[in-house]
């Protein structure tokens, strides 16, 4: 993976495009198990990916007609 590479103690993935696809994400995972999670133009892409991480719900179901169903 050229993206991904060991600097100074620290797990670092920074990409910008992946095969044609903009990604634009920089992952730096430190040695005691903090990382950073930096996105640019990805609007809430990364709010989810720490979401599911944690063990949340992402997925909500919708109506056919496209409203959220209520008390779910």
């Amino acid at each position: 993976m050229r993206h991904l590479r060991y600097e100074r103690g620290r797990l670092v993935c920074e990409t910008d495009y992946v095969r044609g696809r903009m990604m634009k994400t920089d992952v730096t995972v430190f040695p005691d198990g903090r990382f950073t999670l930096t996105t640019t133009n990805r609007g809430e892409a990364a709010s989810r990916w720490v979401a599911q991480i944690q063990g949340k719900k992402v997925l909500r179901p919708v109506r056919p007609g496209g409203g959220e169903v209520v008390g779910e």
